[in-house]
């Protein structure tokens, strides 16, 4: 975990947010790795990785989404051993600043307005070293994410993921009852959902969506300047959605969003 500003007060309540689709429009990792490439810091990228890619852009489904960020990992992995951490660092600096523009305005007002009463941390699946800069200025407590084994300045082939309920559990010594609000994007936020009294799911993917459905959880989309709140299963015969028009009122939005 990294702390920032002036980290996790015991006595808030969380609010977790994954960082691709839910903060950013993009992949970071993949943004990354290819910049990475490019400049000739890292091998080539292989070519079906790119494949991969288009395959899902042509059809944004999940599966194909996983398909294609488990090649990407994979690469990245075999590719970090032996690199200078300096390199790295500085590589992930350069990249957040070409694409700190592309976030989710809704996503940022809402961590604007949850921020004085609670602790916004960040939970993904990426390396904390690369999270950082991606995140410094968004006001997080905390950073949890994989963690890479570093010796004499240089990566070393040891790199350790995470399951995100179970890291966010030891974070808050076994207590997992703060955890107010996660908001995500994927299946793989999953075990944070089940934890939180407000999950919500930003821009579902329809295979998280069908998880999620026998759940009570709340259902965000955003689509140019319009905002959509939906709760599913809320034990209403029907499930009704609010729109919200600019300017984004985050106060309003969350006010919406109901508790499981």
């Amino acid at each position: 975990m990294i702390e920032l500003n002036e980290g996790i007060n015991p006595d808030l309540p969380d609010a977790t947010f994954d960082l691709d689709g839910t903060v950013f429009k993009m992949t970071v990792l993949e943004a990354y790795t290819e910049w990475l490439a490019q400049q000739s810091v890292f091998d080539p990228m292989p070519p079906e990785i790119s494949q991969a890619k288009q395959a899902w852009k042509n059809d944004n489904t999940e599966e194909n989404y996983t398909a294609h960020l488990r090649m990407l990992v994979s690469f990245f992995i075999e590719q970090v051993p032996g690199k200078p951490v300096s390199q790295l660092g500085e590589a992930a600096r350069i990249v957040a600043n070409q694409h700190r523009h592309r976030r989710w305005n809704v996503t940022t007002a809402i961590i604007d307005t949850l921020r004085p009463t609670h602790n916004i941390i960040s939970v993904s699946l990426m390396p904390e070293w690369l999270m950082e800069p991606f995140a410094d200025d968004l006001g997080f407590a905390a950073l949890i994410g994989s963690t890479y084994v570093t010796r004499d300045g240089h990566f070393t082939d040891e790199a350790y993921s995470i399951n995100k309920a179970t890291e966010y559990a030891m974070v808050r010594g076994g207590d997992t009852t703060k955890l107010d609000i996660h908001m995500g994007d994927t299946v793989g936020d999953s075990s944070l959902f089940a934890l939180a009294r407000r999950p919500i799911l930003f821009n579902p993917s329809w295979t998280l969506y069908q998880q999620m459905n026998a759940e009570r959880a709340t259902v965000i989309t955003s689509h140019k300047d319009v905002a959509t709140v939906m709760n599913i299963n809320d034990g209403s015969d029907q499930v009704t959605a609010s729109v919200l028009g600019p300017p984004i009122d985050a106060a309003a939005i969350l006010a919406l969003v109901k508790q499981k």
